[in-house]
């Protein structure tokens, strides 16, 4: 009996290092921001204190757009470099039955728009009286352990959320989300290194050889115009932060959630997107 004892037990501390060690793991982040039309008492109110993360952050925001200006001067003008390539055709036979690694790290933590478990709902808010949808948002990222985990922040035109996903037996989320604006407020981490520290780099490892080389000199120089350079007011400043929700939940792969407050509500899922 205490030999079958010991087998359940090692069985069971089995089990708990596996989800212990199961970190890493990619997810796909969906978001649906509504706020209701008609607030019955407009000037509610909580007595708690909004806690603002005191450590830095990483910033879910859209990729930099860089323009070329040259593009914009003249008109139909050839491209010469175009022209070159677009005869050049890549031969894959060589690579097409080696296994490759999918590793999508280069767009972890940016901004996109497109949702999966909460279309549905989306498309539907636009028939409910009461209620606007005012944005969505979805990003992809790692979960780790909590000692390695970090803010993500997000802030649209109205509502300022930081989150926070971490694994330990289960996953869970550290959600603090509030009416205003504190991104000016935020130390941001510098996003790659944080990735390659906790994610050592994973691709496959395919023979360069086995790629054709192609060197390719373009003649005429070109200047780019970055967004950075681009002066963005926000008259959503809010540095005391009165109307906010903060929770700390625990999820499931694929669930659907909600997060309510008189003033405003969030709509949350996560899905894993690799193994």
């Amino acid at each position: 009996m205490i030999y079958y004892k010991k087998l359940i037990y090692l069985f069971v501390l089995t089990i708990s290092l596996n989800i212990e060690s199961n970190t890493n793991i990619e997810y796909s982040i969906e978001m649906i921001f509504i706020e209701y039309e008609d607030v019955l008492i407009d000037d509610e109110r909580f007595n708690e204190v909004f806690d603002n993360p005191d450590e830095s952050i990483i910033n879910i925001k859209s990729k930099d757009i860089r323009l070329n200006k040259k593009a914009f001067l003249i008109k139909n003008k050839q491209d010469p470099l175009k022209d070159a390539l677009s005869n050049i055709k890549i031969d894959y036979k060589s690579i097409k039955n080696r296994p490759v690694t999918r590793n999508s790290k280069d767009d972890w933590f940016y901004k996109n728009n497109k949702l999966d478990v909460l279309e549905t709902i989306y498309k539907n808010l636009k028939y409910r009286k009461g209620v606007k949808a005012i944005d969505k948002v979805s990003w992809k990222q790692p979960i780790t352990s909590y000692e390695d985990a970090k803010y993500a922040y997000y802030q649209n035109s109205k509502i300022g959320t930081y989150i926070k996903f971490y694994e330990s037996r289960y996953l869970h989320a550290d959600i603090k989300s509030f009416i205003g604006d504190l991104s000016n407020n935020n130390i941001e981490i510098d996003k790659n290194n944080y990735i390659n520290n906790i994610v050592p780099d994973i691709s496959e490892n395919i023979d360069k050889n086995e790629l054709p080389k192609i060197e390719v000199t373009y003649f005429e120089e070109n200047t780019f115009i970055n967004n950075e350079q681009v002066e963005i007011t926000n008259t959503n400043k809010n540095d005391e932060i009165i109307f906010f929700i903060d929770e700390n939940m625990r999820l499931f792969d694929k669930n659907i959630y909600f997060l309510d407050h008189p003033k405003f509500g969030i709509f949350m899922s996560l899905k894993k997107t690799n193994s």
